[in-house]
């Protein structure tokens, strides 16, 4: 399972107004015995409630992934209503020409209905239960309508 950060005031200062950090090894796609995986990432359970907004602010490769017989692996940042919504698919594969640094679409998407966000992996060569190597990290704008200056008033976002 991915790693979810709630950033402090000070780290949401210097990532863009980020308010969470999502953190993905390696280890969370290797249960996957198939070539692609959707991966709900945000809120911590459940779905946003109606008034969320959300935005990608950015995607950092802090190692390629690489693992078996895997020739590329490609990440996209979406939900229920558009699968790459915040992130086209991106390169972060160690053969392939990887992306290290990708900013997202800072224009937020406000949700009037249940939803998610999701990160889509998506490899070549061999399913992603080979994977021995890789990490990336998501940083991501939400804010519930119920906000408070300090953050979230939503326990699950």
């Amino acid at each position: 399972m991915a790693k979810i950060l709630r950033l402090t005031p000070q780290e949401r200062d210097a990532h863009g107004g980020a308010t969470h950090k999502v953190i993905v090894t390696y280890a969370d796609l290797t249960d996957t015995a198939a070539t692609s995986l959707v991966q709900p990432v945000l809120p911590l359970s459940g779905t946003f409630t109606a008034g969320t907004t959300a935005a990608l602010v950015a995607m950092k490769l802090i190692t390629p992934f690489d693992g078996g017989a895997t020739s590329d692996l490609t990440v996209k940042v979406g939900d229920g209503g558009d699968d790459d919504r915040f992130l086209a698919a991106t390169i972060v594969h160690e053969d392939a020409t990887e992306v290290d640094y990708a900013e997202g679409i800072h224009i937020s998407h406000g949700y009037d209905a249940a939803d998610a966000l999701d990160v889509t992996w998506t490899a070549t060569g061999a399913n992603l239960s080979v994977l021995t190597t890789g990490e990336a990290h998501f940083l991501f704008a939400i804010r519930d309508a119920a906000e408070t200056p300090g953050g979230s008033a939503n326990p699950n976002t």
